[in-house]
């Protein structure tokens, strides 16, 4: 039976007035890489925050491994981050923030392997303040893999890197989820998404009102709904978050008048949809909300 690594259970967090995530539940399973997909702004920094307890004012339960979230102190080698924005010490050279987070986890024989992987030999006498962004991404990357971990959170891990990088960090990841590590990644970027995780956790609306679609490369038919006004509802239509790939068929969309939208979704393995049928499908979900108004 597989064992849950993360389970999120009714969580909610507000800024004050402002709902940033309602009613929020799903389950990562041990030892797999799990997608949090969804365009900026729609809370997969709010998720991971709440998750890795910067936010310990949100209702709801996280457990990470079996114990609440809010209980696990950062000593415990639980859980490795990979921040959406470069963290760095100014003071020390490249290859002094390698040296400095090898001392403490006891990983400096992994040091050798991280800067031939990342391409960072010319760097490593350079400050944080001479690199490009992508190389501080890969520094940020570096050190977050030099720690001890069961769990890897990376939130947009992928952005400044170039088409090699990326492919080596997707390389990394499942080197990881092979040694029995359990990766949790968030992005936007879908095809990406599509190509490594085992699981995808889908957080559509970018309204106050959001909501998880959990669903694995052998789901069939899956249901759920998406809370928001009908025009936020087009929008993720029509960026793909809805449709993020032709195998996903739209059966049924009814727009109810308090803006809750609920749709079946169908996995047709051996037909694609053309841009007929997408088109039909997106004047439906825009002649309803003209009726609806």
């Amino acid at each position: 039976m597989t064992k849950e690594a993360v389970i999120f259970d009714g969580v909610e967090k507000y800024f004050g007035s402002l709902c940033a995530l309602k009613s929020i539940s799903f389950a990562v399973p041990q030892n797999t890489i799990t997608g949090l997909i969804g365009a900026n702004g729609s809370g997969k920094t709010t998720t991971i925050k709440c998750l890795l307890n910067y936010y310990d004012d949100y209702s709801g339960k996280i457990t990470v491994l079996g114990a609440d979230a809010k209980t696990i102190s950062q000593d415990k080698n639980i859980i490795s981050y990979i921040p959406d924005q470069p963290v760095y010490y100014e003071e020390l050279t490249v290859i002094e923030h390698l040296q400095f987070i090898s001392s403490i986890y006891d990983t400096k024989n992994k040091v050798d392997e991280i800067i031939k992987d990342f391409e960072l030999e010319s760097h490593l006498q350079k400050f944080p303040h001479e690199l490009s962004k992508g190389t501080l991404q890969k520094l940020l990357i570096s050190c977050a893999l030099l720690r001890k971990f069961d769990l890897l959170v990376a939130d947009e891990p992928f952005q400044g890197l170039d088409p090699k990088q990326i492919y080596k960090l997707r390389e990394k990841i499942a080197e990881l989820r092979k040694g029995g590590k359990t990766i949790i990644l968030s992005t936007h970027l879908l095809k990406l998404i599509e190509k490594i995780c085992d699981y995808k956790e889908l957080l559509i609306s970018k309204s106050k009102e959001g909501l998880y679609l959990p669903y694995s490369k052998a789901s069939i038919i899956k249901s759920f709904v998406v809370l928001g006004i009908p025009i936020q509802i087009i929008e993720a239509f029509f960026v793909g978050i809805i449709l993020s790939r032709p195998l996903l068929i739209i059966l049924l969309a009814t727009l109810l008048y308090t803006g809750l939208l609920i749709i079946s979704m169908y996995i047709e393995k051996d037909r694609k949809v053309g841009a007929r049928t997408l088109v039909l499908n997106a004047l439906i979900l825009a002649a309803t909300y003209i009726l609806v108004g």
